[in-house]
């Protein structure tokens, strides 16, 4: 005969622990400092398109004035 599969089921260590701190809010935005993306769209660099449009995605408010 078999042993159970779950006989030892809940044997273990199951000890909870702190939930580690949350991260600080970061100052900025993720695109600043990257520099040229050397790619030009409509005569602007990408790099500046993807910043203003993170900027208009991560207002509090969802507006985009």
């Amino acid at each position: 005969m078999e042993p159970d599969p779950l006989a030892r089921f809940w044997d273990g260590d199951f000890t909870l622990r702190a939930a580690p701190p949350a991260p600080a809010p970061v100052e900025g935005f993720p695109t600043e400092g990257l520099g040229p993306a050397g790619i030009r769209i409509g005569g602007r660099d990408l790099g500046t398109l993807l910043a203003e449009t993170y900027r208009r995605l991560s207002e509090q408010d969802g507006s985009s004035a």
